[in-house]
């Protein structure tokens, strides 16, 4: 699971789940329900325990992994390029 605490408000929360795979849960959730790059990571349950726990957190934390750089965010293990999780963040930050 990631240890990265990002340097914002709630930053510990979002660094337990990850930024990419918050995106890829939220993307399963709001947008298409058959993407499940986020189950490709063995601590997927509990990162969704995590996130769950965090609802109203959600539309904030979108939008700063929206301001985040595409290369950070290709440095995850859910097979997503970091230009792919910005635009899927785009797409879940829509419907929030």
């Amino acid at each position: 699971m990631s240890n990265h605490d990002f340097n914002f408000e709630h930053g510990e929360i979002l660094g337990r789940i990850g930024a990419s795979w918050y995106v890829s849960y939220a993307y399963n959730k709001y947008y298409d329900p058959s993407h499940d790059n986020f189950k490709r990571v063995g601590s997927w349950k509990s990162r969704a325990s995590n996130y769950n726990s965090s609802l109203e957190l959600e539309k904030y934390f979108m939008e700063q992994i929206v301001a985040m750089s595409s290369e950070k965010l290709s440095t995850n293990r859910i097979g997503l390029s970091g230009n792919e999780v910005l635009q899927m963040a785009r797409v879940v930050l829509a419907r929030l």
